[in-house]
């Protein structure tokens, strides 16, 4: 009797901790090899958990990661799973309600949705669904991802030598691939030769434009070990060009044709760290999340390659090198008072995990008293004690879920500490695609945001103000680019390409459509910015 006591007693009380350390990080010593890699890995994260005001990973995956299911989590997710992360559980629940809620037209949009999906672990049946005939719908783009997905077991609609055959139709003569014209562009080669990678058997041809590609990234290389697109040098290039050739099994820090002086590309990349442990678009720029987290995928995809694992888009658990997220400290430390969670009041921090301290200690007092007036009073079937197990661990995931912003919370956090400088009026028009699609997200009369009064503060641009008014009446959003060249690719659900290939969303200020990316266009008081979804890029 006492013997089968301590022996339920153990097993609830183990099942119930098991739960919660999954949700912890777990310390391991650095690899010799990946120090100078592993470190910047750390300070990313870092960053992240700080600005998230998070604890943990565990804490970072089932709050803002969660909360940003479908907007601005997949790329980090993607990143996390590929070190080595797994437990995904949280934001995969997000997503897929996320996506289930909306109808998604974009055919790279619904790809990234996928591939993701299956690194985090989530349904493969809705992947699927997702990914279904969208290869080739979108451009290059949608034919490298359409690759990426084939590889991983999903069927975008063309089989892989339908895919390399039209990826090979679109290299330039210079070598290099490009979204349009002739000229090839640094980081669509890079996403090309990603793609390409994953292909156990190329074939001569594939093989010789896959040189042709590499030799085409050398030559483009500066004199910083940095990369330059659209006339910019930034970070995001600079690693996407670190993952094509992790991914070739080429090594950067010893390839000569990537070597410039002694420097590499990782070198090159140093340009661009920035104090909080993020990233900058551009040297000398503010933290920008698009080259954060394009970093963080070049280093954990170099990891990979020193480990012997396969490419980073081909979605398996690491093996050989230890994951980058259990690199991170989470005892406290002397200076974790400066890189405390950012506008998150230490008070409250302390207060959200005392409760969920005492709570999950109760929830397993409770299952090891229920568990033991089962044997007391004799009701030893094991479907009693599995019942109780199912409860703990419910109850615990739902105290774990407890601090999730709602969507009104997020929706109405459009306050700063700028001071404000004026007003602009902001509205949202998408009345041309009237009866060419067919969703409940477009109004019978187009008006996704009628005239609208927003504050701006010194040096906010037409990008700001509409951040500002969508947040504030819980629009959908989506950008893509990086500083001084965001593009608005999706308001309320209604993408670029809809309604064609030359549709898509554009702005106007004061009645004029400036010639430069809306987030380099600076708001001054009394403009009134229209944001138009357009059949033919503006010209009717």
């Amino acid at each position: 009797m006492k013997n089968k006591l301590l022996t339920v007693i153990a097993t609830v009380i183990l099942s119930v901790a098991f739960t919660l350390c999954s949700f912890a990080v777990v310390n391991t010593e650095k690899s010799d090899i990946a120090d100078g890699i592993t470190d910047p890995v750390c300070d990313i994260l870092k960053y992240k958990l700080a600005s998230a005001g998070a604890k943990d990973v565990d804490g970072w995956v089932t709050g803002e990661l969660s909360l940003g299911a479908g907007v601005s989590s997949e790329w980090y997710v993607l990143a996390l799973s590929q070190s080595g992360y797994r437990d995904f559980s949280a934001y995969t629940q997000a997503l897929e309600k996320y996506i289930s809620d909306r109808e998604i037209n974009s055919a790279v949009t619904r790809q990234k949705y996928a591939l993701v999906l299956l690194s985090a672990g989530g349904d493969k049946k809705l992947a699927e669904e997702l990914a279904r005939d969208t290869a080739g719908k979108q451009g290059i783009m949608s034919l490298i991802y359409g690759l990426h997905l084939y590889i991983n077991g999903i069927d975008a609609g063309m089989d892989v030598s339908q895919l390399t055959e039209k990826i090979l139709e679109l290299q330039s003569g210079d070598g290099g691939w490009s979204l349009s014209g002739k000229s090839g562009d640094p980081d669509v080669t890079a996403m090309v030769l990603e793609s390409l990678a994953i292909l156990s058997d190329r074939g001569e041809k594939t093989d010789d434009s896959i040189a042709r590609g590499v030799e085409f990234l050398a030559s483009l290389m500066l004199e910083d070990c940095d990369y330059k697109s659209y006339g910019v040098a930034n970070a995001e290039s600079t690693a996407q060009v670190i993952c094509a050739l992790s991914s070739l099994g080429i090594d950067p820090m010893k390839d000569l044709r990537f070597i410039k002086d002694g420097k590499t590309l990782f070198d090159g990349l140093k340009k661009y760290r920035i104090g909080s442990g993020g990233f900058s678009h551009i040297e000398g720029g503010e933290e920008n999340d698009t080259a954060t987290v394009q970093v963080m995928l070049a280093y954990i995809s170099y990891l990979r390659f020193l480990g012997g694992e396969s490419p980073i888009y081909l979605l398996d658990l690491p093996r050989g090198v230890s994951s980058a997220v259990e690199l991170i400290h989470t005892e406290k430390t002397e200076n974790e008072e400066t890189t405390s969670a950012i506008d998150t009041p230490e008070e409250k921090t302390e207060e959200k995990i005392s409760y969920k301290v005492w709570l999950c200690g109760a929830v397993a007092v409770i299952a090891v008293i229920i568990a033991v007036i089962f044997l007391i009073t004799g009701k030893r079937n094991k479907k009693n004690f599995i019942f109780v197990f199912c409860i703990a661990v419910i109850s615990v995931l739902l105290i774990l879920f407890t601090d999730i912003k709602t969507k009104d919370s997020y929706y109405s956090d459009v306050g700063g500490t700028k001071e404000v400088v004026g007003q602009v009026t902001v509205s949202i028009n998408c009345s041309a695609a009237n009866g060419i699609v067919s969703t409940e997200y477009i109004p019978s009369d187009g008006v996704i945001l009628g005239n609208t009064v927003v504050d701006i503060c010194d040096g906010d641009t037409v990008y700001d103000a509409l951040i500002t008014a969508t947040k504030k009446h819980g629009i959908h959003l989506e950008s893509s680019g990086g500083d001084g060249m965001k593009y608005i690719s999706g308001i309320n659900y209604l993408y670029e390409f809809d309604c064609g290939d030359l549709s898509g969303w554009m702005y106007y200020v004061n009645g004029e459509s400036p010639s430069v990316g809306c987030d380099s266009y600076k708001s001054s008081d009394g403009d009134i910015i229209e944001w138009i979804y357009s059949l033919d890029l503006g010209r009717s």
